[in-house]
């Protein structure tokens, strides 16, 4: 007799799922802080082509119909390379305050959670870059392709390898210094 198979752990917040939903019904969230550049949409449209849509965009159901929590720029790229429906998470959130906090936070971690390993990603660019690929895909240009897949230590220039570079301010309300 064989044991009860362990069903596996629920969801922090039971009933999440993804539907499909056309680009029209979502709505931007006006006050959506980052900006992506034509570039940087560009290399985001080929990699959807490439990939599919693969990285869900997350939504609430404002009153005013479902806005966008995260994945602005993946929006605008599904439209860019021809798609009209595309996967979405509904959150429940109760309220605007905690879907803008969370498009605040879900920013700025994307930005902190990790850095770049230069060494095993030189390899497995140089392993990728056979020309069975289509290594255009990969958010680089061939030019930021070629010095990273030639890293070595203090060779990388930070805003080549796609980290952002800030200027620090200080607010002058409260001293907080942060990163513009």
């Amino acid at each position: 007799m064989s044991a009860a198979k362990k069903q596996p752990d629920q969801p922090s917040r039971p009933g999440l799922s993804i539907v499909y939903v056309p680009l029209a019904d979502l709505r931007p969230f006006a006050g959506n802080p980052r900006r992506a550049t034509p570039d940087g949409l560009d290399r985001l449209r080929k990699s959807i082509k490439a990939f599919g849509f693969t990285a869900p965009i997350l939504a609430w159901r404002s009153p005013a119909g479902l806005e966008i929590v995260a994945g602005h720029q993946r929006v605008e790229a599904a439209r860019a390379a021809g798609l009209e429906v595309v996967p979405v998470v509904v959150l429940p959130f109760a309220d605007a305050e905690t879907a803008h906090a969370y498009n605040v936070a879900d920013n700025r971690l994307a930005e902190v959670v990790a850095d770049w390993d230069y060494a095993p990603l030189a390899d497995l660019l140089t392993e990728l870059d056979t020309g069975a690929f289509p290594t255009d895909v990969l958010g680089w240009t061939p030019e930021e392709m070629e010095k990273l897949m030639t890293w070595t230590p203090n060779t990388i220039d930070p805003k080549l390898a796609g980290e952002a570079q800030y200027d620090e301010t200080t607010c002058p309300k409260c001293g907080y210094k942060f990163k513009t």
